[in-house]
């Protein structure tokens, strides 16, 4: 199982890369159930410690996913500050047109 997750989390880093943030959604719908899936049979098995690989892998998730938020904060800025742009030429476009009359 936490090979699919480790799968998953790499192409959701992979597509938030090429900016494809519809399928960076999709696949994380698909993971986030695994996670928890994969910590609840943890905590209903036998109590002991979870394996070397699994403890890996949850350092790769946690790091991919941190990289993954980062290029969304920048994506996000980058279209707020688009969006501003866009409204401060609007507003400077219609007061032109109001002088203009």
């Amino acid at each position: 199982m936490i090979e699919r997750i480790l799968q998953l989390t790499r192409e959701m880093y992979a597509r938030a890369q090429a900016g494809e943030w519809e399928a960076v959604a999709v696949a994380e719908a698909e993971r986030d159930p695994l996670i928890g899936e994969l910590f609840g049979t943890a905590q209903d098995g036998d109590g002991g410690p979870l394996s070397d690989s699994v403890h890996e892998g949850v350092r790769e998730i946690l790091e991919t996913d941190r990289r993954t938020m980062e290029l969304l904060v920048k994506r996000r800025t980058e279209v707020a500050d688009r969006a501003h742009e866009l409204a401060e030429g609007e507003r400077v476009r219609m007061a032109y047109e109001g002088n203009s009359r």
